[in-house]
């Protein structure tokens, strides 16, 4: 599985809600080193990671339309 495409689109979606990734980790309750592993082929995304990853990064999204 190539994640390049999903760190790519997590971040850039992170940063279109002014959030930076590491907050979204922390919300996720993902270590930031996570991302980093990822993107250095060094571990590979599991399904419950991948879905806390996006549900923390909807919260924001859904946060920053409500503000």
């Amino acid at each position: 599985m190539d994640t390049n495409p999903f760190i790519a689109e997590l971040e850039t979606r992170a940063y279109a809600a002014r959030v930076p990734i590491y907050k979204v980790c922390e919300r996720a309750n993902v270590a930031p080193a996570t991302i980093t592993n990822w993107r250095k082929n060094k571990a590979k995304p599991n399904a419950s990671t991948i879905g806390r990853l996006e549900d923390a990064l909807a919260a924001f999204e859904a946060e920053r339309k409500a503000a």
